[in-house]
């Protein structure tokens, strides 16, 4: 009872305690400040790069395209210290050296006057050519595809002949004797069915030109170059165009800044590449332009609205021509095997 009440305890610290019996912070520890989730993606990244961050740092400053993949230069650009993580770095008053691998790799970015506009010089610089070869051969597709449909023989052909059915269908109407017909009716022509509605128009306008002028029938090989969602492409290039012109905005300003800041890597080799990519980029300009009022004079051509897609209409009309042609055959087949069973037949579906 006595040494209950009176002996004296052991007041001596634990190991990695405090007074209050707290653990002790490491002091060599990591400082980390910030998110969690940017920390391991710039983790990531560093371990992809297979770089320091003063290497990457330097890397960007040089404009070194063998350093720094295209991937990895938008990966970049992506994890570019926001003005809330450069405020936290700046302010921090501790021990530099203890902070974190993403810290570490934030403070040598904000190193590098101006990054995001000149990693973004970067990337346009590598993919402007594959862009612009890339819309190019689309401009070509398209420029290429509206010349077969204006040349095409057959198709006029065959439009003659539905004009002829058409009028010829609608004798004693307010339809009949009509010297013309939208270009989208012939996509109708295969919901025209008979009585029974076994058989359709468009059926019988291919029996009709195969018996007549069966070349007619090969219409696909004049207009291989034709394909759908032409007006969707061109809309596509266009808006190409126009972020092609935003980045070469960037360019430009970046080498005023360059030229102030006498930054003659930069001037070197943007301001090469700049002089060369300005004259491709207005003759390219051009073919847009080009390409644009080639689409509306096909649609005046068949005297339609600026707006009409020609391209995508006929395209869809060469499929439905082709699935009547094996549709006709097929019935062809069926016709020749009754025969040869001595079945009664009947020449025309009903």
């Amino acid at each position: 009872m006595l040494e209950k009440f009176f002996l004296m305890k052991d007041t001596s610290n634990k190991e990695g305690e405090d007074d209050d019996g707290k653990k002790k912070k490491d002091a060599n520890a990591t400082v980390n400040l910030l998110d969690i989730k940017r920390a391991n993606n710039v983790g990531i990244l560093l371990s992809r790069i297979k770089a320091t961050p003063a290497a990457i740092r330097k890397a960007i400053e040089t404009l070194d395209e063998n350093a720094l993949s295209l991937d990895n230069s938008k990966s970049l650009l992506k994890l570019a210290p926001t003005d809330e993580e450069k405020t936290t770095l700046k302010e921090y008053q501790g021990d530099r050296a203890k902070l974190g691998v993403a810290e570490q790799f934030f403070l040598e970015m904000l190193k590098i006057p101006r990054l995001v506009p000149r990693v973004e010089s970067m990337i346009y610089r590598r993919e402007f050519y594959l862009k612009l070869a890339e819309l190019k051969e689309d401009i070509k597709m398209i420029n290429l595809g509206a010349l077969e449909v204006a040349k095409s023989s057959r198709l006029r052909n065959i439009m003659q002949l539905v004009l002829a059915l058409g009028n010829i269908m609608n004798q004693g109407s307010y339809a009949a004797d009509c010297t013309g017909f939208k270009i989208s009716s012939m996509l109708k022509i295969k919901d025209v069915k008979s009585s029974k509605g076994q058989y359709n128009l468009l059926n019988y306008l291919c029996n009709l030109i195969e018996a007549r002028k069966p070349s007619v029938l090969q219409l696909p090989e004049q207009m291989p170059h034709v394909k759908p969602g032409a007006k969707d492409r061109m809309g596509l290039i266009v808006a190409d165009l126009s972020n092609l012109k935003k980045g070469m905005e960037v360019i430009e300003e970046e080498l005023k800044n360059a030229t102030a800041e006498n930054d003659e890597v930069f001037l070197r080799v943007i301001g090469k590449f700049a002089e060369k990519s300005r004259i491709e980029l207005k003759a390219f300009e051009k073919s847009v332009q080009e390409m644009t009022q080639g689409f509306e004079d096909l649609a005046a051509y068949f005297g339609e609205d600026k707006g009409v897609d020609v391209l995508s209409i006929v395209n869809e009309f060469v499929r439905d021509l082709s699935s009547a042609i094996e549709d006709n055959a097929k019935v062809r087949k069926q016709w020749y095997q009754r025969r040869v069973r001595g079945e009664s037949i009947c020449i025309v579906r009903c």
